[in-house]
């Protein structure tokens, strides 16, 4: 009876020290953003998911741009696997960002008002998407319009990959082709060591007329080395920086949160 008191008991003082860590590196990641993001010119907004622990840096929503293809994905792929159809329209969209296949997509799937729907169904409510891509390159004040918290954003992405919403064969596909995207190669996988695995998806604006980027960002998965795996957004707003510093912003804060979670 004794040993079994000792056991438990330091099975539970594991679990602590354990909880304890996860915290402590969070509250470092927290105080090493902080640093990052203060005095840019520029709204940051960031959040991780890693295992049952989350952060997020900053707060409200952020204009979205070719980040929203990832909703449009999820729910093609949906659609596709109940009608056992081939997913692959959807690589184009997503890998290369093109923008013809996502409106292609996007009208397949009910357009705008349905790809809201579904993401209300889904318990992403908070997420906002009325525009398509025609849309927002016509008039630059809509590129303001579909927009999101970069912690719903991972907690999407999460749900898409760990959860039942696909089947097996479009999980797969939707991984495969967030590993195969080809633009932000200067954010998030910029501060990521050469061969991590690494699936994302990147959305960049135009500028205004006064020099304004309304958005640069860059929303992703990564696994590391001992097959545990995170969930990284950064969404940088209303920046007056140069496209290389937000790039160069998005890939320290990547670096940052690898080297705490690794």
């Amino acid at each position: 009876m004794m040993k079994n008191k000792k056991l438990y008991a330091a099975i539970g003082a594991t679990v602590l020290i354990c909880a304890a860590a996860a915290g402590f590196y969070f509250s470092s990641l927290a105080y090493r953003l902080n640093r990052l993001a203060a005095g840019k010119d520029c709204r940051v907004g960031a959040a991780v998911i890693a295992g049952s622990h989350s952060f997020v840096h900053g707060e409200g929503k952020y204009p979205l741009l070719s980040v929203f293809k990832l909703f449009i994905a999820a729910q093609v792929l949906d659609k596709l696997g109940r009608e056992n159809t081939d997913p692959c329209k959807t690589e184009l969209m997503v890998a290369e960002s093109d923008n013809n296949a996502a409106d292609i997509l996007l009208a397949y799937a009910g357009g705008a008002e349905q790809t809201q729907a579904y993401l209300n169904r889904l318990g992403f409510g908070g997420i906002d998407v009325s525009v398509s891509e025609k849309e927002m390159n016509a008039d630059i004040a809509k590129q303001y319009v579909n927009r999101a918290s970069p912690a719903d954003v991972v907690r999407f992405l999460k749900t898409v990959r760990e959860g039942d919403i696909l089947t097996p064969e479009n999980r797969k596909f939707f991984d495969k082709i967030m590993t195969a995207t080809v633009t932000g190669g200067d954010k998030l996988k910029a501060g990521l060591p050469q061969g991590t695995v690494f699936g994302h998806k990147t959305g960049s604006s135009s500028r205004t007329a006064e020099g304004i980027k309304i958005a640069d960002n860059d929303a992703g998965f990564v696994i590391l080395p001992d097959g545990r795996t995170y969930y990284i957004a950064v969404m940088v707003s209303d920046s007056r920086m140069s496209d290389r510093e937000n790039a160069a912003l998005a890939a320290e804060i990547s670096a940052v949160v690898y080297n705490r979670l690794r």
